[in-house]
């Protein structure tokens, strides 16, 4: 399975946006915005699978589509395979 690391080069990383040290506080502040960031990110992910679950429910009321096929494509998406 292609994992996103196998599609960052080592070089795609450039140079570092900071230069100099930051003070215990600063590192507190950036620490406090780093986790808020996290919680956004993790509640608007969370936001999307359940967009992605309803519409995927939405397709199963289709007689033209297999469940098989939706409910295998719910499965790998639900696991990190896609998302």
């Amino acid at each position: 399975m292609l994992q996103i690391s196998d599609l960052i080069s080592s070089q795609s990383v450039g140079l570092p946006l900071l230069k100099s040290t930051l003070s215990p506080s600063q590192w507190e502040i950036l620490e406090y915005i780093s986790h808020a960031l996290r919680q956004d990110y993790e509640v608007r992910r969370q936001m999307v699978l359940q967009r992605l679950d309803v519409t995927i429910e939405s397709f199963t009321w289709s007689d033209r589509l297999a469940v098989r096929c939706i409910s295998l494509v719910h499965k790998c998406i639900h696991d990190g395979f896609i998302l």
